[in-house]
């Protein structure tokens, strides 16, 4: 890191892209970004269907694709496994926030100056990882002040992602407020997962955030985790721009949660036995247990406390924030789950985000992962005047319009079939209709919950 640290300091590039490190050869850890995708709206908005909003996904191949709405700051390692994003030095890389604050804080200047000055001032959104405490960093501050200054319809294009390691303080608060009144910054709360949301103290911080916040904290970004196992849809950390290799497996603590929450999963097809250990991988680097299902009837009740805490959630915040989810998810897998008897409801709610212009997918569904600054030429040729005066990012193949209609469409979860898990959802009938404790009574409380907010709404 201390190399690219130095490289990214002295690095020359062209006018147009000023900081290029996509060819440095001397270390192995280079900057990067992930694409942030918009998910159509419906031709009739807040007043279509569901069906009308997952048609609209299922035709999107047809009418120009999701738009670019714009792209994450990460990291990946150069010429090797984890070119397409994160590897093992992104847990010790985030380390360094409390290790040698000092190193982490000059790391993070030269990240927001590398993120302006070969995408913000091309016109390229960009959002960037911060720990909460950072914005009481005086190093990271002025950067932001003097990046400001400099070019102030560019700085419009950052956003800062609030990571989920630390709390927000009043402090934090305060610092963020003063720096959104002088810049206009805005940020988004990162992996907002289950473990918050079912926990009712924790969700109640969560929501008093985003009202400290109001205006300022605009974007909920959903946890992988929460996202597979209540879509379904298996995590595999793989750009489809080229061909599926042996290594492109599924995330296995993304799996947990998907098998733990698929109460009508048939027995012989499970991987996983209860007890069963849900896991927090920390960008897939690291494993702590957060929870332990004893049973089939204990994960179908975590996932109402989460679903119900979702709701909660999206109840309170209304339409004022924009949803990421943080996986690729398909048309056909939004109509799967469309009329599930838990996760129903979530599935209903993140289209009614989707009518009004407001879901997100982060995911490689449109081919890439983590591309480097070597991909901004190609996205902004038409605006550098090249001989043709077209965007060098064109599918005149048709190859990625016809993968990205087969995923839309497929039977499969996430399009495809290795990882697909079928369920049956008389499953919850049966689990609902032996409710005999008051603890059992866990689901019809949760359906009544859901026809309250709906009402509210």
């Amino acid at each position: 890191m201390r190399g690219l640290i130095e490289e990214t300091r002295n690095a020359t590039g062209s006018a147009e892209l000023p900081r290029t490190t996509n060819a440095v050869s001397s270390t192995r850890l280079d900057f990067a970004v992930h694409g942030i995708w918009q998910v159509p709206p419906p031709e009739h908005r807040e007043d279509s269907s569901n069906e009308d909003a997952i048609e609209a996904m299922r035709m999107s191949s047809k009418n120009g694709g999701y738009k670019l709405a714009g792209f994450e700051a990460l990291y990946r390692g150069r010429g090797e496994g984890n070119e397409e994003g994160v590897g093992p030095f992104i847990t010790p890389l985030l380390d360094l926030h409390t290790s040698e604050p000092e190193t982490w804080v000059a790391f993070k200047q030269l990240e927001l100056r590398w993120v302006n000055d070969n995408f913000l001032r091309q016109g390229l959104p960009v959002s960037v990882n911060f720990f909460p405490t950072d914005f009481l960093q005086t190093g990271i501050s002025e950067t932001l002040l003097e990046l400001h200054r400099e070019d102030a319809a560019a700085f419009k294009l950052l956003h800062v992602e609030l990571l989920e390691h630390e709390e927000c303080c009043l402090k934090v608060v305060q610092a963020i407020l003063e720096i959104n009144r002088q810049t206009g910054l805005v940020c988004a709360k990162d992996d907002v997962g289950p473990e918050t949301l079912s926990d009712p103290v924790k969700l109640a911080k969560l929501i008093e955030l985003f009202k400290s916040l109001k205006g300022v904290l605009t974007v909920l970004k959903l946890d992988s985790s929460f996202v597979c196992g209540a879509m379904n849809v298996p995590l595999v950390p793989r750009s489809f721009s080229r061909a599926k290799a042996a290594f492109d497996k599924e995330v296995a603590s993304k799996r947990c949660y998907r098998e733990a929450w698929a109460a009508g999963m048939a027995e012989e097809n499970r991987t996983l036995t209860f007890p069963l250990e849900l896991v927090d991988s920390d960008h897939f680097t690291t494993a702590s247990v957060v929870r332990v299902c004893q049973s089939r009837r204990e994960a179908v009740e975590h996932a109402v406390d989460v679903v119900k805490g979702f709701l909660e959630l999206t109840d309170a915040l209304k339409y004022d924030v924009e949803i990421v989810a943080e996986v690729s998810v398909y048309a056909n897998d939004f109509q799967r789950q469309l009329h599930h008897p838990i996760f129903g409801a979530f599935v209903k709610s993140l289209l009614d985000y989707a009518k009004r212009g407001k879901l997100f997918i982060q995911g490689s569904m449109a081919g890439g992962r983590a591309m480097s600054d070597a991909i901004v030429p190609s996205i902004v040729a038409r605006q550098w005047g090249t001989e043709s005066g077209e965007s060098g990012v064109r599918d005149d193949s048709g190859e990625m319009k016809a993968l990205i209609e087969q995923r839309q469409n497929s039977s499969h979860a996430g399009g495809d079939e290795a990882f697909h898990i079928a369920e049956n959802f008389a499953v919850y009938e049966e689990l609902l209709n032996s409710a005999t404790t008051p603890k059992d009574c866990v689901y019809q409380e949760f359906d009544m919950a859901v026809k309250q907010i709906c009402l509210e709404k």
